[in-house]
């Protein structure tokens, strides 16, 4: 006489017969099988293979996800903030001031506004709420962001501690400005000119270069 399957068993196969027709799991990636991808049940389809299970269930098998490399533009991007930082926090650091930090708004804003003078690279500036400075470099030459503020850092000649005011027709407010005491943040950004030579802008907050007041509060 043929017995009927326990309950226990009834139990297994109903659970089966509820499960979803296929379902995913992540796993390192397997050795190329040189197979194009298979479709599971339910028009699903598995990057690369698919392992039959009892009832018709089929077990997806994809390979553990990994971060994309870093692209060529971040590289520079992330190299290009590293020398602004470090050039700036050089000079200030010679004076006792303390370092500035990276912000990306700042940075957002440098470029917006050094994209619109890359037509005729004008040295005008944005009239914005931050600290600015600008510098324009010539075709022929590979401009760098130490250059640019060398070049600032060098007004320093033309700026009088004691009276703190700039020699008779000269400039010094690049300099007052990188080493603005309550400056903290720089965002900067450097643009090739449509006809040659880059501009170079960088922001910073909090702004410097009140009237009346010194750099070195």
């Amino acid at each position: 006489m043929e017995q009927s399957p326990s309950p226990s068993r009834l139990s297994f196969l109903l659970l089966l017969l509820l499960l979803p027709l296929s379902f995913a799991v992540e796993v390192p990636s397997p050795p190329s099988s040189g197979k194009g991808n298979a479709p599971v049940n339910g028009g699903r389809v598995c990057e690369n293979f698919t392992v039959p299970i009892v009832g018709g269930i089929s077990l997806c098998i994809t390979p553990k996800s990994r971060p994309p490399p870093p692209t060529l533009s971040s590289y520079f991007e992330r190299r290009s903030v590293r020398e602004f930082l470090l050039a700036h926090n050089r000079v200030r650091g010679a004076l006792r001031e303390k370092p500035l930090q990276w912000d990306r708004n700042l940075a957002r804003f440098a470029r917006r506004w050094a994209n619109q003078r890359r037509r005729n690279c004008d040295m005008v500036h944005s009239m914005g709420p931050y600290g600015e400075n600008l510098f324009w470099g010539g075709a022929g030459a590979d401009w760098t962001a130490v250059q640019a503020v060398e070049e600032w850092a060098k007004e320093a000649e033309d700026y009088d501690r004691d009276s703190n005011e700039c020699a008779p027709g000269k400039m010094c407010g690049h300099f007052t400005q990188l080493v603005w005491n309550e400056t903290d943040k720089v965002g900067c950004a450097l643009v090739n000119c449509i006809k040659g030579g880059v501009i170079i802008t960088c922001n910073y907050d909090p702004p410097g270069n009140y009237v009346g007041e010194s750099p070195f509060q």
